[in-house]
């Protein structure tokens, strides 16, 4: 299978069509009871996505290192962050890489009365 272009434009090169999941986790019902709603893939290329959710009881904001299940060949991954709870407007979301097998995660509420109880995330990179 060769390029997709258009008008002379790469639209999709052929080695993303060719990537393909090699590894999962969790894979049995026994894994997914003990990874509490963590997870990743890893693909033929070597890029491995991974995430997860940390829950907490705290109304206002969330500061936390998380260990990532498995790790990245460097620290040029992405991570992205969706605050869980209520919020009157968007929360404030933000990441900062710690190593190749964390980063810490912050949530916090942006107006008074928002409530926000935990996030779930998701990061991107190569192994």
């Amino acid at each position: 299978m060769g390029n997709l272009k258009i008008n002379g434009q790469l639209i999709v090169n052929e080695n993303i069509i060719d990537d393909f999941i090699i590894d999962y986790y969790p894979k049995t019902q026994k894994e997914k009871n003990i990874a509490n709603g963590n997870w990743w893939k890893l693909y033929k290329s070597g890029r491995l996505e991974q995430g997860g959710r940390y829950i907490t009881s705290s109304t206002w904001n969330i500061v936390k290192d998380i260990n990532l299940l498995k790790e990245y060949t460097n620290t040029n991954y992405s991570v992205f962050i969706t605050p869980i709870g209520e919020t009157n407007q968007s929360a404030g979301t933000r990441a900062k890489i710690l190593s190749n097998t964390s980063f810490n995660l912050g949530v916090w509420g942006i107006t008074t009365g928002d409530k926000v109880i935990g996030a779930s995330w998701m990061a991107v990179g190569y192994r």
